[in-house]
């Protein structure tokens, strides 16, 4: 399976979304607008998941990314050169 980016992980919709996908098994990195809140849910996730290590990435107007990314402020694609 590729990687999943949820966009908007640090909302109450989202942390629930992205604990459910933790809880069945999925690695999703975890997207939005501020950093503080993204690496909140990733603790309190990880906590709760038994130390599951989640990636964040931070989204914002930065620039256009790979395409896939859809203007992460540093595209993950590319941090990762699969872009």
């Amino acid at each position: 399976m590729g990687r999943l980016v949820l966009y908007g992980a640090s909302g109450y919709m989202g942390g629930l979304t992205a604990h459910a996908m933790v809880a069945s098994g999925a690695r999703p990195v975890l997207a939005g607008r501020d950093k503080s809140r993204l690496d909140a849910v990733a603790a309190r996730i990880s906590q709760a998941a038994g130390g599951a290590t989640l990636e964040t990435a931070v989204a914002g107007a930065a620039g256009p990314g790979c395409g896939t990314c859809s203007g992460l402020a540093t595209c993950w694609c590319q941090q990762r050169g699969r872009s």
